[in-house]
């Protein structure tokens, strides 16, 4: 195959049977020389279209656990709801989040304010955290606080908008995600958002 799968890395072939049943489709063809990312685009797409041709499917897959799946979104629906952002003019910048090269979780920015009724102050001119999650198989290992620690690193590196803070909102009968994000600086602004409550954290911090 000239343009197909990239090539497995050989630990996955170990647990051929924990792969979700779109990801095993990876292993019915020969692998490509190269990848559908690089002949339509590679560095020069923007991070939501690496996100839809490379690992769409992958990510659409991952699931945090039934008990969580109360408090967070599908991936499915937040990648709708970045297209849809898109389409208004607004931003959403969606990722896969990778631990040797192995996908364990989702996260999605946006950036300003969208106009919405009850928005939080705090959206005017900085970066929300819309999604964060990490893959029921992949919690407990200490990657959920690694990811979310290089994802704040980025956001104070990137070269698209400045801003100085990120903002977050949680179910408040979530503690599990208040500990986490309070655990990298995100404080309480005294704001909510359709009854969650707002965190706020310094992206001008030189450390988290």
């Amino acid at each position: 195959s000239l343009v197909g799968p990239r090539p497995c890395v050989t630990y996955e072939l170990g647990d051929f049977e924990t792969l979700n049943s779109k990801y095993k489709k990876r292993f019915s063809v020969p692998a490509g020389i190269t990848g559908l990312a690089q002949v339509k685009g590679r560095n020069e797409n923007s991070w939501d279209e690496k996100v839809t041709y490379d690992n769409l499917w992958e990510i659409v897959e991952l699931s945090v656990k039934p008990n969580q799946e109360y408090f967070i979104t599908s991936n499915a629906d937040s990648l709708f709801e970045a297209y849809l952002a898109l389409s208004e003019g607004h931003s959403a910048l969606p990722f896969g989040l990778y631990k040797n090269e192995r996908l364990i979780g989702f996260v999605m920015f946006g950036y300003g304010s969208t106009g919405d009724e009850g928005e939080p102050l705090i959206a005017e001119g900085n970066y929300c955290m819309w999604r964060f999650m990490i893959d029921q198989n992949f919690q407990g290992k200490g990657y959920g606080k690694e990811a979310l620690k290089a994802c704040l690193e980025y956001l104070k590196r990137t070269s698209m908008e400045k801003a100085q803070s990120c903002w977050l909102s949680y179910n408040p009968d979530n503690t599990i995600a208040k500990s986490l994000y309070e655990s990298v600086g995100f404080e309480a602004n005294g704001e909510t958002l359709d009854g969650e409550v707002v965190l706020v954290l310094s992206l001008t911090n030189k450390a988290l």
